[in-house]
């Protein structure tokens, strides 16, 4: 479950196997992100300070 101030935003689960019509509609019904969606992203986006290395080996 994604939060933000402690209230529920979004659930995270596996998606099943779907077009890019389906997408389309599923997205229709959704209400439009809020105002603070393109601040958040920025946000998120700052707190990354360096790029973690790969931990798999090359194969």
């Amino acid at each position: 479950m994604a939060t933000r101030d402690n209230k529920p935003v979004g659930e995270l689960r596996l998606a099943g196997r779907r077009t890019g019509r389906d997408l389309r509609a599923a997205l229709a019904e959704l209400p439009a992100p809020d105002d603070r969606l393109l601040t958040d992203v920025n946000e998120a986006v700052a707190q990354v300070n360096q790029e973690v290395p790969d931990s798999w080996p090359n194969c």
